[in-house]
């Protein structure tokens, strides 16, 4: 697991305007994610709030609603609404806006709702990262700010790490999200995330270092570290876990 940290250390996201995926290539994979600090003294009537309008609402895609705690890192205790997977921005013309969804949320939800914070868009890089299917509960994510000054390091980098990944023995899920829009001082140009199900497998080792070494050479290792310290501003981890009661209503195993 230690390897696998320093691994996700790299996955760059930068604005979607440097390095845009070909727009021909298979259907864009997109959600919308709204950071939002829960009223503490409400969490049991928040959590029917929520679970009634996301099950009202958002039950479908491309605009299913599902609710992840934010429980590691500087946003501990806060919530992330997540809705998707949508496939291009017009999914966002058609979203739920009827009169009864907006006083649900305006009337019953909001109130519950001491801040709304950060609306983001995220694009999955369908290229480089390492989707493997599942239902999973849990996330490591590592929110990352690229130093403008190297940019032109990124994509190399990137795509050692992507070769590696998916050279590894097993399965790897390993997904890398663009953000759409540049956000000023706030960063957070791109996150990799790590699809789980328990803390437990932060404790598993894993081959990423012998398999970097085996794919790309010893002397790259040392290179890759050396370029990432000097294109990656600021970096940080948080871990999502899914909270079935305000979600949607879940895909079946």
């Amino acid at each position: 697991m230690k390897h696998f940290l320093i691994l996700l250390f790299v996955l760059l996201l930068t604005p979607f305007s440097l390095f845009a995926q070909d727009e021909e290539e298979q259907e864009s994979v997109m959600y919308e994610s709204v950071m939002l600090t829960p009223d503490l003294s409400s969490l049991e009537q928040l959590q029917e709030a929520m679970q009634e309008h996301n099950r009202t609402f958002h039950n479908t895609a491309p605009h299913s609603a599902f609710v992840f705690n934010i429980t590691s890192g500087p946003d501990a205790g806060k919530l992330t609404l997540v809705m998707g997977p949508m496939s291009s921005f017009s999914d966002l013309d058609n979203r739920p806006s009827s009169d009864e969804h907006n006083d649900h949320w305006i009337n019953v939800v909001l109130p519950l709702i001491e801040d709304v914070g950060t609306v983001e868009y995220w694009t999955m890089d369908q290229e480089l990262s390492n989707p493997i299917e599942g239902n999973y509960s849990m996330h490591f994510m590592r929110i990352n700010t690229i130093s403008r000054d190297y940019l032109f390091l990124i994509q190399g980098a990137l795509e050692k790490i992507s070769e590696t990944v998916k050279a590894m023995e097993g399965d790897n899920p390993w997904i890398l999200w663009w953000n759409a829009f540049q956000q000023g001082d706030l960063g957070r140009h791109f996150v990799v995330d790590w699809p789980m199900n328990s803390w437990g497998e932060l404790d598993e080792n894993n081959e990423f270092r012998s398999t970097f070494e085996e794919v790309h050479g010893k002397q790259a290792w040392d290179d890759w570290n050396s370029i990432m310290d000097l294109a990656v501003e600021d970096t940080y981890d948080e871990v999502w876990e899914l909270n079935p009661a305000m979600s949607a209503d879940l895909p079946q195993e």
